[in-house]
């Protein structure tokens, strides 16, 4: 691996970028991608949180990321301008449906680039414990979907990933998140880097958890967090330290990024 060819990297948000037990991003992480940029290369905020879930997120890291890729890829921000992709209308009526009768809360995003939960409860709560912000609540009303974040059973699950085969589904735990077939984080990562002149092996990924897992497998060199959780490990070229001990700009020192 010729670690000298990288020309522009990408990040997962939380838990690699932001870390929620110190409450935001660590200095020594804002110097690490202060010191990429003044060396030349290019940043992508890659993540699975909405526009309007970017609110605690510093403004200076915000300003560092020449490309902001939201909701999994579903929506790319590229020189002030958004690129959507959305979900099958028809299956999400279908879904919806299914999740209404079965009392089942779920977080849906627009085109608009915001997001709506469809009930005022603990998971509400736990946008702003996270986030410091709470989705408007709204039900579903017919409107274009590009992420639905669900907060299913065990048996619940089985059947929102059986709606929606044909789309990109990923099992956090306690929630599920679907996007449209073909947008997932490695992707996503891939497209904008062609649309920037560069090749895979010129990107490198940092990411935490499943849902980085095709991110990390795609770029030339994919790089977990040691806090990482899931089974990316398998996928990863270097595992580096936990992001509450400086995971971040340590492995960019000892790739000599910076």
């Amino acid at each position: 691996m010729n670690t000298k060819n990288i020309k522009m990297f990408f990040f997962d948000n939380d838990q690699t970028l932001f870390d929620h037990n110190y409450g935001g991003i660590r200095p020594s992480t804002i110097e690490g991608l202060k010191l990429l940029k003044k060396n030349g290369y290019k940043l992508a905020l890659n993540t699975s949180r909405s526009y309007e879930e970017l609110y605690n997120i510093p403004k200076v890291a915000l300003e560092l990321m020449d490309c902001l890729i939201l909701l999994n890829g579903a929506y790319i921000v590229k020189d002030g301008k958004a690129s959507v992709t959305y979900l099958n209308k028809d299956i999400v009526a279908k879904a919806i449906k299914y999740l209404d009768e079965n009392n089942v809360t779920y977080r849906y995003c627009t085109d608009d680039g915001g997001g709506y939960i469809n009930k005022d409860n603990d998971y509400r709560e736990l946008f702003y414990k996270l986030y410091n912000m709470r989705p408007p609540v709204k039900k579903y009303e017919g409107e274009n979907i590009i992420h639905l974040l669900t907060y299913p059973s065990v048996e619940q699950k089985k059947y929102i990933f059986n709606i929606f085969a044909n789309e990109e589904n990923v099992d956090l735990g306690r929630a599920c998140e679907t996007a449209p077939t073909s947008c997932n984080k490695g992707l996503a990562m891939l497209r904008v880097g062609k649309e920037y002149g560069y090749k895979q092996e010129e990107l490198c990924a940092f990411g935490d958890s499943e849902n980085d897992r095709q991110m990390l497998e795609c770029a030339g060199l994919g790089i977990a967090m040691g806090n990482y959780h899931g089974t990316i490990n398998e996928v990863a070229d270097y595992i580096t330290d936990d992001i509450s001990n400086e995971g971040l700009y340590k492995a960019l020192k000892h790739f000599e990024f910076i």
